[in-house]
């Protein structure tokens, strides 16, 4: 079974808490495997410190972020990380 990167999108909505959105984040975290990493976070309107204060590990993520990222520039290391260039 070939593992795909996917794209998570951490808003103020998502740091809210919600069940169902843990649930999601969780599930993808279980099928990560030692050195390989499943999820690019990309954090919508949030800082780092947004990130911290709900979970110091995922703030530490290599991550894109739409206020410093541009749309182009997170596609196209969503390419590059599935080999799509």
């Amino acid at each position: 079974v070939q593992l795909m990167l996917c794209p998570f999108l951490f808003s103020q909505a998502f740091l809210r808490k919600k069940k169902w959105t843990e649930h999601e984040l969780n599930s993808l975290f279980a099928r990560e495997q030692v050195g390989q990493n499943l999820i690019l976070p990309i954090w919508h309107s949030i800082t780092r410190q947004d990130m911290a204060a709900y979970s110091p590990a995922l703030a530490d993520r290599i991550a894109k972020s739409t206020d410093k990222d541009s749309y182009e520039d997170i596609i196209s290391t969503l390419k590059r990380l599935l080999g799509r260039e």
